[in-house]
């Protein structure tokens, strides 16, 4: 670890100099930076979304029932029937992907310690904001994914309502949905852990995104004099 920070601190040392921004940085303040870098908003992500309510409150990362079920529930007669379901099912989704966020941060973790020194600049010098978030997508989406379906579907089994679990809560909803003749159409519910998983990762993404745009806006605000330094290579 120590080594691969030292790379890049040579790195980032070698890039603030060539673009004539900073002159005169020691190893331990590149360093210094660099951690507040390679953070670029994922402890902020999963501390505010790992809690109670954290995605269900969140308009931008709350995940709502899946579109084939909230399109049956367009259908009033439909609705009158089974619309009772939706809150406790919707509650149980977001609690199973709050439940899953604590797998995130080592995961996080090891992405930035394999990041190159092409990868650190792009992030320090690209122009659409958000390459870390990309970079952060693109190194730790799969074990994400992977690493998040288990305690999805764990918490997706625990009783919410008179004895009931989310997957029995959403197969009723389909199953009655599918009993009421005349509609047309099959509701699958097989599939509801697949689905929370990808969403849950979508909102991560999204309130990681967020806050490193906040952070390249206004680095004063949410690092300091260093991490602005660093970030006025790329203006």
């Amino acid at each position: 670890m120590k080594n691969r920070i030292a790379f890049l601190s040579l790195a980032l040392a070698f890039i603030i100099s060539s673009c004539s921004v900073v002159q005169s940085l020691s190893s331990g303040e590149v360093d210094k930076a660099l951690s507040q870098m390679l953070d670029l908003g994922t402890e902020h992500a999963v501390a505010a979304l790992g809690v109670k309510n954290g995605y269900l409150l969140d308009e931008d990362a709350k995940i709502p029932l899946p579109a084939e079920a909230r399109a049956v529930l367009e259908n009033d007669a439909v609705k009158a029937v089974i619309g009772k379901y939706v809150d406790d099912i919707e509650t149980g989704i977001n609690r199973s992907a709050e439940a899953a966020t604590d797998k995130a941060e080592a995961l996080f973790k090891k992405a930035i310690r394999e990041m190159s020194y092409q990868d650190a600049y792009a992030i320090l010098l690209g122009s659409n904001g958000n390459e870390a978030t990309e970079y952060l997508k693109r190194q730790a989406y799969d074990e994400l994914k992977s690493e998040y379906h288990a305690p999805i579907n764990e918490q997706l089994d625990k009783a919410i309502l008179a004895g009931k679990s989310t997957n029995e809560l959403y197969t009723l909803f389909a199953s009655t949905y599918n009993a009421i003749p005349f509609i047309g159409g099959k509701l699958e519910a097989d599939n509801l852990p697949d689905y929370v998983t990808e969403k849950a990762l979508d909102g991560l993404f999204v309130k990681i995104e967020q806050r490193e745009k906040k952070i390249r806006a206004n680095p004063t605000k949410y690092g300091s004099d260093l991490l602005t330094q660093l970030l006025s290579t790329s203006k």
